[in-house]
């Protein structure tokens, strides 16, 4: 599972890291044991029960591991309501459901996803990690 099709099935830390999220969901009963990386790129991170998913990392500041003295930079790729929903749309034009991985979002970004799935309809195409 660590080997994905969109780095030419290399295992890098990211993959690795989508591999462990896909193993929870399995043990949480949210995948079905047939789910699997798809055969080739562009597909999304994991197909279960016929459904391709990609895996979103919401970020309301640096990620971990970021040397200090760049944190001391404000974060340019941080949690928007515009970015989120324009990812969220562009992974639904190509028919695939969303893995909205909050680890590393506030609570404020969390409670305007929400409020943005909720209000959309989108909430069976998305799934809350963890």
């Amino acid at each position: 599972m660590a080997r994905d099709p969109d780095h030419n099935f290399k295992a890098t830390k990211g993959s690795q890291d989508e591999a462990k999220i896909s193993l929870d969901l399995l043990r949480r009963g949210i995948f079905d044991e047939s789910y699997q990386r798809p055969s080739g790129p562009k597909q999304g991170d994991f197909i279960d029960k016929g459904v391709h998913w990609d895996i979103k990392g919401i970020h309301s500041d640096w990620p971990p591991g970021v040397p200090q003295h760049v944190r001391a930079r404000p974060f340019p790729n941080a949690y928007s309501s515009a970015d989120f929903r324009s990812t969220l749309l562009k992974q639904f034009q190509m028919n695939r459901g969303v893995i909205i991985d909050t680890r590393n979002a506030d609570q404020t970004a969390i409670n305007d996803m929400r409020r943005i799935i909720e209000q959309e309809g989108w909430g069976d195409r998305v799934i809350w990690y963890p």
